[in-house]
């Protein structure tokens, strides 16, 4: 899919290089200057991008002389008319669905003025004008399809970029989109749309394919939402698609991601799983990510300290792909002492003063060897010692894996201070030897200094062995 949309860019910056300086003229345009700017049109919650055409440019210079010299470039001047019957399918113009929280959205054109032309499918001018807000700019409603022409400046009257954008507004079923909750459905994640190439037969039995194209989903998502929705360890996430057009396969990916929504490790900590639709609707259970504990700063061990994006892909067999995504915050592991943390749909909050951390050992891959933290931010001194349970995680059943026979707890008694932690080196294969690929937890019990005793637990993820 980027593949098709690299061809297309090629294609237009191929067209732009070859154009003439007018509709009549054809001297040889300078390089396009590089400036920020960015329209999108958004309808059904889709964002897509439309076709954009850089014009002409113009920069004022002044010589050693103190005079001003003026430097023109120009390119292909573009209509609707020209790019469906003369450019023999150079140029792709994205169909947008209109739905009714139809808007353009324009930056990076400044102070200056955007002119607008709609044109029916005869190519005869329906509306024109020039507004300042492009939300002033109004498409007909009545059944019919229009194809829509901007154009607008960046820059001064010395300094300046022309641009024109293209796209057509179709009547029909919208593109497909996904609804995101949680907690019997009851709580919504916000999610956003990538790219979309939907295809569908048209009226003469040929294919006809749409392509939406918006901005990276968590990059969208991080920028734009004032609050990542927190979700504890354990519970159930369900996605319902729109539209009756089953897709064949839901691929979807897990990401440990920064706070600008970027990732913050390479692509081969992505995990990726399949899932099944059933009913419009897709459901999994939100489990550790192991990379989770990678990172070496502790406020990620806290409570909502690790933020994760999940990507959709859905698949179909008449070649139509969709992707989104959706981030929430989350904890690198189950932290606390309540055993209610393993049902999906019950409330649970981590105990906030006293927890169980764990992080991979620079000595040996993570099923083999960790390091456990027992992290104090209560009042008092807490009080621990060698023993621990590990227990094997199977869906909602626990069982527990059993010490090698030669194992002895050492009689000894640790100390950690409030306000600090204390981190013990774990030797997984020598306690319990080869673990098989699954889900595990540890249960520790400390005794802070004047209370009861209290059993803390992390869980990790021991990986298929190849």
């Amino acid at each position: 899919m980027a593949g098709y949309f690299r061809m297309i860019f090629t294609m237009l910056v191929l067209a732009v290089t070859l154009a003439g300086c007018t509709k009549e003229t054809s001297e040889r345009p300078t390089e396009q200057p590089v400036e920020e700017r960015e329209v999108t049109v958004v309808s059904n919650g889709i964002s897509y991008v439309p076709l954009e055409n850089w014009t002409n440019n113009l920069t004022t210079e002044t010589d050693k002389d103190g005079n001003e010299q003026e430097i023109a470039s120009c390119s292909l001047w573009l209509t609707p008319k020209k790019i469906v019957k003369e450019t023999d399918g150079e140029y792709h113009m994205p169909e947008v669905f209109y739905a009714d929280d139809f808007k353009i959205k324009v930056k990076g054109n400044g102070d200056n003025p955007i002119d607008y032309i709609i044109y029916s499918m005869g190519f005869d001018t329906v509306d024109s004008g020039k507004v300042m807000n492009p939300s002033d700019i109004l498409i007909p409603v009545n059944g019919k399809d229009y194809y829509v022409q901007l154009e607008f400046s960046q820059g001064d009257e010395k300094n300046y970029t022309h641009y024109q954008y293209f796209f057509k507004v179709v009547k029909g079923d919208p593109l497909p989109q996904i609804r995101v909750t949680q907690e019997r459905k009851s709580r919504e994640i916000p999610s956003a749309s990538g790219v979309i190439l939907w295809n569908e037969p048209g009226d003469d039995g040929d294919t006809v394919s749409t392509a939406a194209c918006g901005p990276e989903p968590f990059t969208v998502l991080a920028k734009e939402e004032r609050e990542i929705p927190y979700l504890p360890l354990g519970r159930w996430i369900t996605i319902e698609l729109t539209g009756d057009k089953q897709p064949d396969e839901a691929i979807l990916s897990d990401y440990i991601l920064k706070e600008d929504g970027s990732p913050r490790y390479d692509e081969k900590s992505i995990i990726t799983t399949k899932l099944e639709y059933d009913n419009h609707e897709m459901r999994f259970c939100l489990t550790p990510n192991a990379n989770a504990m990678l990172s070496s700063d502790m406020s990620a061990y806290m409570t909502g300290g690790i933020l994760r994006g999940f990507k959709l892909e859905l698949v179909w067999d008449d070649g139509s792909r969709a992707e989104y995504g959706f981030l929430i915050s989350t904890d690198a592991s189950f932290v606390g002492e309540d055993p209610a943390a393993m049902e999906a749909d019950r409330p649970f909050k981590p105990e906030a003063d006293l927890f169980l951390d764990l992080k991979r050992s620079e000595e040996a891959v993570f099923e083999k060897k960790l390091v456990l933290e027992i992290n104090n931010q209560s009042r008092s001194p807490v009080l621990f010692g060698d023993e621990m349970r590990l227990m094997r995680i199977d869906g909602m059943e626990m069982s527990e894996v059993p010490v090698n026979p030669d194992v002895i707890w050492n009689s000894i008694t640790y100390q950690v201070s409030s306000g600090s932690y204390k981190a013990l080196t774990v030797d997984l294969e020598r306690l319990y030897g080869e673990l098989e690929s699954g889900r595990y937890r540890i249960i520790k019990g400390v005794r802070p200094v004047g209370s009861s005793r209290r059993e803390l637990y992390a869980d990790f993820i021991v990986g298929p062995r190849e």
